[in-house]
């Protein structure tokens, strides 16, 4: 039965994306590929993108203007970073750092608390080889100018030629990925304390513009099989890549740390590395700039067929017959309709596991009252489906 039960959500997901196909071809058809490479070489003109350089901010306010251009609402988080290792180097920097965030609100009232984001990190550094002057030069063409000009451009296009969004659509920039993925971890305690907004999943892309074989690399992640699923069936459909299945750099990027929050992500890079990763020679001229309007094809392809199918998409969107999970006087009650077997773990804002308990009963009940005050989420597994679900006590 649970096999049956994940070959008809598959099948949901390839049929969804099929029949979609005749709207996202139409809006996948306005990418324009002199558009990234000029997106890029913006870039690259500010001579270095290092988090700690003087221009850091001035950068983020460039992508800002860029965004509200395209329709979104856009605020610098800002955050201070201390002692900040660099990576190879015995240096510590101070200094402001500045995510930018970005959001095209869904006017569905439905889920006008519910979104999809994208990521790119705007930062990086050039310090192999023995160069070691990043402060002042860091092109960062590929790493990585190419997946901020891929966002960039797809904000573009959306802005202009989308038809239907039916949750919150966001794009960040984030800082400071090259010290420790700094930004987005800074990202993710300011949007979950108290948590502001329920992310069905995060497509993050980085270092996606150097190719050779027309292929492009899935980092995914354990337990987000549907949104891994969709992007393969997005590469086949709309584009004529191939996709090699990884697992090898998950841990590299920002997506790491919204995956490490529960959140389902998925991590697309460029499958051939670039021999000029971290060097002065990360340039535009090494770009493949027809790669990179596929890429932008297969993330938006994605992101359509995401924003305007969440029923279909979020695992945690349970049908009315499969379970019902309410909170009552610092009591969660849980029936479940399809399982008599199933497993319950509650985090805090910040990951921590404050209450585990494996239950054999269709009807049981949780008592919260020792929790502190505050929004938690619920995680309940059965053989047949997961979900899990914000409470708050």
């Amino acid at each position: 039965m649970r096999y049956f039960v994940l070959l008809v959500m598959s099948l949901l997901i390839v049929g969804g994306v099929r029949s979609q196909n005749s709207e996202i071809i139409d809006i996948i058809s306005h990418i324009n590929e002199d558009s990234i490479r000029k997106n890029v070489e913006d870039l690259e003109n500010f001579t270095t993108r290092f988090a700690f350089a003087d221009n850091n901010r001035d950068v983020a306010l460039y992508l800002k203007d860029r965004m509200e251009y395209y329709g979104f609402e856009v605020v610098l988080d800002s955050f201070y970073e201390s002692n900040s290792p660099v990576w190879r180097d015995s240096l510590y920097f101070d200094g402001w750092q500045y995510n930018v965030c970005c959001l095209k609100q869904s006017l569905n009232p439905l889920y006008y608390d519910t979104s999809l984001i994208l990521g790119a990190h705007y930062d990086c550094i050039s310090n192999i080889d023995g160069f070691d002057d990043y402060i002042h030069f860091a092109p960062g063409a590929d790493d990585n100018a190419s997946g901020v000009a891929c966002l960039l451009e797809l904000a573009r296009v959306w802005d202009k030629y989308s038809k239907r969004q039916d949750i919150n659509l966001r794009i960040e920039f984030f800082a400071n990925e090259e010290q420790m993925l700094s930004g987005s971890n800074a990202r993710l305690h300011s949007i979950s304390s108290p948590w502001q907004m329920y992310l069905v999943g995060m497509i993050n892309l980085d270092m996606v513009g150097y190719d050779t074989t027309n292929t492009v690399a899935l980092n995914y992640y354990n337990g987000c099989d549907w949104l891994t699923d969709i992007a393969k069936q997005n590469i086949t459909a709309n584009t004529d890549m191939t996709y090699r299945l990884t697992q090898k750099s998950i841990e590299n990027s920002d997506s790491w740390c919204f995956y490490s929050w529960g959140i389902p992500s998925l991590f697309i890079s460029e499958s051939d590395f670039s021999p000029y990763y971290h060097t002065l020679q990360d340039s535009s001229v090494y770009l493949n700039y027809t790669y990179m309007k596929k890429i932008t094809s297969l993330t938006l392809s994605m992101v359509y067929y995401i924003v305007n199918n969440i029923s279909k998409v979020s695992l945690n969107k349970l049908k009315a017959q499969d379970c019902l999970i309410y909170v009552n006087k610092n009591k969660v009650f849980v029936d479940l309709y399809t399982s008599l077997y199933s497993r319950v773990r509650i985090t805090d804002i910040l990951g921590n596991v404050v209450f585990y308990e494996e239950y054999d009963s269709p009807s049981f009940m949780i008592p919260i009252d020792n929790l502190n005050e505050g929004f938690y989420i619920l995680e309940l597994v059965t053989p047949y489906y997961r979900t899990s679900k914000k409470i708050r006590r």
